[in-house]
């Protein structure tokens, strides 16, 4: 089975996933990268739950997908499987409080909480990489530990590309049709 023709990835001015994605990737590779993955027939699909659907029934062999909702859609039946390459695209979860919030406490104490062992565990057992070393790691997932995540993670400066994302994806869709 290969990819030619046959690999799919959710459209980075739907998905933001997509989006940090193709960025991460064209920083560790380069431009070049993409332009061969698209010479390689990669599609656009919709969103990040789509592209897993079409890979699950058969319309590609694969594609670039969210660990959570891979999972998600694995404990449902599709038939399908995450794998981990040696450069991880791993796209952290950010949370933030406003700086004129009206209750910056509770805001304190919500982010507290995200970041507390006992919902670090809910999020390692959804599927999703926690950032804390004291979660145990479901085996059904085969998840990187947080650890292994850092090291193997590609790096970027996400203050860098941000204020540029509006004209990468309109590069990326000119790119990927």
């Amino acid at each position: 089975m290969g990819y030619k023709d046959s690999f799919e990835f959710a459209d980075p001015a739907l998905s933001g996933t997509a989006y940090m994605s193709f960025a991460l990737l064209e920083k560790q590779f380069g431009t070049e990268y993409l332009q061969r993955l698209r010479d390689n027939g990669i599609t656009k699909g919709h969103g990040s739950g789509q592209v897993i659907d079409d890979t699950a029934n058969g319309t590609v062999n694969a594609c670039l997908g969210v660990d959570y909702i891979t999972f998600g859609k694995i404990d449902k039946g599709a038939k399908v499987k995450l794998v981990y390459p040696q450069e991880l695209v791993m796209i952290p979860s950010p949370v933030a409080i406003f700086k004129n919030c009206n209750n910056p406490d509770a805001a304190k104490k919500f982010v507290d909480y995200l970041l507390s062992q006992e919902a670090q565990q809910k999020i390692a057992d959804a599927g999703t990489v926690p950032v804390r070393k004291d979660v145990t790691m479901p085996d059904k997932y085969n998840l990187p530990t947080p650890e292994e995540a850092l090291a193997k993670g590609i790096k970027i400066n996400y203050s860098e590309i941000l204020p540029k994302k509006d004209e990468a994806i309109r590069n990326y869709s000119e790119l990927f049709r």
